[in-house]
């Protein structure tokens, strides 16, 4: 069975930079495939983790956690089948509901697809009550 890592964080919390340290030393040797959804147009993210050799899917112009989720249940199955990964790393964009996501995940662990060995939120200390006041429940809901 496959584990899945969920690497959240509101915007500009450093997911990536978390994501690149953690290929380079806990991952190291391992299959990994990397779940980027980049929110909007642009696959930034998603370019700066080619820099470590990993598989790359992402899912853009909507949220996995909510428009997107049966795109993200269908690029889970297609990973699992053609990757055959030891882990799967999910990056969610810093605007989505991470309770929903994690929904998902324990779906697919009942169905034997998955295991959702672990959710990690990276916040920033120097956002956090700028971000609190203005997104409320979006940010809560990702640091609970």
């Amino acid at each position: 069975m496959t584990d899945v890592y969920v690497i959240s964080g509101f915007l500009g919390a450093g997911k990536t930079t978390l994501i690149k340290t953690m290929v380079h030393s806990a991952f190291k040797n391992k299959k990994l495939v990397v779940i980027e959804n980049d929110f909007g147009e642009a696959g930034i993210d998603a370019g700066l983790l080619k820099e470590c050799n990993l598989a790359v899917t992402s899912l853009s112009d909507g949220c996995i956690c909510c428009s997107l989720t049966g795109d993200f249940e269908k690029a889970m199955e297609r990973i699992l089948k053609d990757y055959i990964p030891d882990a799967v790393l999910v990056e969610p964009s810093g605007v989505g509901r991470l309770s929903d996501l994690i929904k998902i995940c324990l779906k697919q662990e009942d169905r034997g697809l998955i295991h959702l060995k672990r959710t990690i939120t990276v916040v920033d200390i120097r956002s956090f009550d700028k971000y609190r006041k203005n997104y409320g429940g979006f940010f809560e809901d990702q640091i609970a």
